[in-house]
């Protein structure tokens, strides 16, 4: 493994270099889930080698991730994902105008994040309008970029 000093970490970690990471390797996602009830949630997902140099940067930037991995085909495979909706929020924020690709999924994220903040506490209020969000986003990951 190529040790990577902390100059070069904090240099790579430009909105720009994130944004085409994001592009590249990246989706959002909308999901069903469950705890005390359903709700929908909000996720980033971010598919690099480099998932442990990446969680310290957004960490010293004060954005909370976590790391999975997984086997496929081809070994493994690490994945960084973000998960709370002030962290999804912030990283929306930094990466959307350099964003070329997948533009259009972070528009939508932008626009479930919304709504997830207008019916805060409303249980059940949001939930159609977020799910034709959901739709929507699933609708263009499955016809690429």
């Amino acid at each position: 493994m190529v040790c990577i000093d902390k100059v070069t970490l904090n240099f790579r970690w430009t909105p720009e270099y994130l944004a085409g990471l994001f592009d590249g390797e990246g989706c959002v996602l909308l999901q069903w889930g469950r705890g005390l009830g359903f709700y929908i949630f909000l996720q980033i997902s971010i598919e690099t080698a480099y998932a442990r140099h990446l969680k310290a940067y957004l960490e010293s930037i004060m954005i909370e991730s976590h790391i999975t991995k997984h086997e496929n085909n081809l070994g493994c495979s690490t994945n960084l994902r973000i998960n709370r909706l002030p962290n999804v929020e912030r990283f929306v924020d930094m990466i959307f105008d350099h964003v070329i690709l997948k533009k259009r999924q972070l528009q939508l994220a932008k626009e479930a994040i919304r709504l997830k903040r207008l019916y805060h506490g409303q249980n059940g209020m949001h939930y159609e309008e977020l799910n034709e969000v959901r739709h929507r986003m699933h609708s263009l990951s499955n016809k690429g970029p």
